[in-house]
């Protein structure tokens, strides 16, 4: 049945000020500030950890600079033939295991890319740290090469080098460009290029 203006235009006071519009019109605001509410708190959320990551890698450039020169007194004391140990404070890592997965999706390739290298170079790098003492001490006694000191003298050569790399990637994420660390954007610009290795350290723009 199809009602007359007249009559449409009398039910539409009677709903309106029925009970039942007025709590449904409640329950849809309600629920609209909500989620309103739910989805601004999540952004502020993200935007606080990210700042957390960046504040944790602005702390890790300074630790760097001390485990740098660590490794450069084992050097040298190796070069005396001195064999000095590698312990130091491992790298603050708290944002990096506790926030990342909740920041993953949210983060740009480029951005995990570049932060997951980072943090795998400087875990690994303290892992080398701790175990150098021990492992030297082993080569030595059981003189399982002709020259362990410069075997260990090497590694640890190469361990200053991997620490001024990351201390470039650090500062390159803390700008807000990440580097480039797997190199997405030339493989994504020369498919060729997938069969290739990639053995430098450096980023493309550095090249």
């Amino acid at each position: 049945m199809v009602l007359a203006p007249a009559d449409q235009n009398a039910i539409l006071p009677t709903i309106i000020n029925s009970e039942g519009f007025w709590a449904a019109i409640g329950v849809i605001l309600g629920f609209g500030l909500s989620e309103g509410s739910r989805y601004i708190r999540s952004k502020l959320r993200i935007r606080n950890l990210k700042r957390a990551m960046v504040e944790e890698l602005k702390s890790i450039k300074y630790q760097i600079l001390q485990k740098k020169e660590t490794v450069r007194q084992i050097i040298s004391a190796l070069q005396q033939s001195k064999i000095q140990s590698g312990i130091t404070i491992r790298t603050f890592d708290l944002a990096y295991k506790k926030y990342l997965p909740e920041l993953y999706e949210h983060l740009s390739l480029k951005e995990r890319n570049c932060i997951h290298t980072i943090y795998e170079h400087l875990l690994l790098n303290d892992e080398l740290l701790a175990n150098y003492e021990k492992e030297l001490g082993d080569d030595l006694l059981r003189k399982v090469t002709k020259d362990p000191m410069g075997k260990h003298l090497s590694h640890l050569k190469d361990m200053l080098i991997s620490y001024e790399q990351v201390e470039k990637w650090i500062e390159s994420y803390i700008k807000g460009d990440p580097a480039d660390v797997l190199h997405v954007e030339v493989l994504s610009k020369n498919p060729q290029a997938k069969g290739k290795r990639w053995v430098s350290m450096k980023s493309p723009n550095e090249e």
